[in-house]
């Protein structure tokens, strides 16, 4: 046996970008940060989010009239609180 054939064998690793990884080093840093793409736009981003428990008899009640006036859960919703909120106590 000869000297080469004692050493363990380890698995090479081959190395695409000798010279450094092309498309990173191409770019250069610029001061002003990219902006990143948010699923909500921006002039929605500083509504809050109200959570509402309601008994079936209710729901069925809520999702009806949702239906007969064509609307999303979430306007009627809406409306319903801006109504609530304009009328004296």
């Amino acid at each position: 046996m000869s000297y080469i054939e004692d050493l363990p064998k380890k698995k090479k690793i081959q190395d695409f970008f000798a010279d450094g990884d092309p498309e990173r080093t191409s770019h250069t840093h610029t001061a002003k940060p990219t902006e990143h793409k948010t699923r909500i736009p921006v002039t929605k981003q500083n509504r809050k989010k109200v959570v509402t428990y309601l008994d079936d008899d209710t729901y069925n009640i809520f999702k009806r009239y949702c239906q007969e006036k064509d609307m999303k859960p979430s306007l009627v919703l809406r409306h319903l609180i801006k109504d609530c909120l304009n009328k004296p106590l």
